[in-house]
């Protein structure tokens, strides 16, 4: 079974955010990509952490982050059919990206160490 997640990335105090809209998980960079690396290992170490504690890794972002993904969506919808030349319809600096998440990736983080007390103390286990 394949799952597609959605990330929405968007600028905000002074750095760039993805956001994993599924799990409510945060990367932060000096550019949306270096911020989406980020929540790709954000991503990684929690699911690994649920699988290897029989726990459920999915808990919805806040509304108001899905309402930001759907108001991104719209805009690139507008984008495309009249495009502005580079620059957004509301002037706001955000894109949206999806990644999937297969059974072969659920099998390789299953497979992975257990973490330690003090990871899992960080982790607020």
């Amino acid at each position: 079974m394949t799952e597609i997640l959605r990330v929405i990335t968007y600028w905000e105090d002074g750095e760039w955010i993805a956001h994993l809209l599924e799990m409510d998980l945060v990367g932060c960079g000096e550019s949306a990509e270096e911020a989406f690396e980020e929540l790709k290992g954000a991503f990684e170490a929690q699911i690994t952490f649920c699988l290897q504690h029989d726990m459920n890794p999915f808990r919805p972002a806040p509304d108001e982050v899905f309402e930001k993904w759907e108001k991104t969506q719209r805009n690139n919808l507008v984008e495309f059919v009249q495009p502005s030349h580079g620059r957004t319809v509301t002037g706001e600096r955000s894109g949206v990206k999806f990644f999937q998440f297969t059974d072969q990736d659920r099998k390789r983080l299953n497979r992975a160490s257990k973490f330690s007390k003090k990871e899992k103390d960080l982790a607020g286990f």
